[in-house]
């Protein structure tokens, strides 16, 4: 991975929209003020690239977190607060019980599908949940029932 500081924005149409970089001290004081325990990422590999540019950003210079079906970080804030960022490998928000192995190509919802709503509701703690399919839904119908589908299991967990 390149320096998390490689490449920077820099805002010509809004000039006075410039953006500071996310930095682990900026994330601490933010979700600790907010009560914010985790930062849950679930997806397929665009989202684990999300996860995997946050996690640099956050502790430069660890070991590259890359799993590929998932990851679970602490990380540490100099307050004594500690939030989590996990992510799954789920390319449809889809939950099955059926058999899946990335290093074999066993797909489980014509792509890979780990299950995710145990290890969401594991942590009952105040969790940002991000969500994605990428690209592998190419129908519109198809996206549409994903979705409604992952949000009615989602509003289903009666999560606080």
């Amino acid at each position: 991975f390149r320096p998390s500081s490689t490449y920077k924005w820099t805002e010509s149409v809004y000039p006075s929209c410039n953006m500071s970089l996310v930095s682990r001290e900026g994330m601490c004081n933010v979700l600790e003020a907010l009560n914010i325990r985790r930062l849950f990422i679930l997806g397929d590999s665009l989202n684990e690239s999300l996860g995997l540019s946050l996690w640099m950003m956050l502790l430069t210079g660890e070991d590259n977190p890359r799993k590929s079906r998932g990851f679970r970080y602490a990380i540490p804030c100099e307050s004594g607060f500690e939030f989590v960022l996990q992510y799954t490998r789920n390319d449809q928000l889809l939950e099955n019980d059926e058999p899946v192995d990335m290093d074999n190509q066993m797909k489980n919802c014509k792509n890979y599908c780990y299950p995710w709503t145990a290890k969401y509701m594991r942590d009952p703690g105040r969790t940002i949940l991000f969500a994605n399919t990428g690209a592998h839904l190419k129908e519109p119908n198809d996206f549409r029932m994903a979705v409604d589908h992952f949000i009615d299991t989602v509003d289903n967990m009666n999560r606080p």
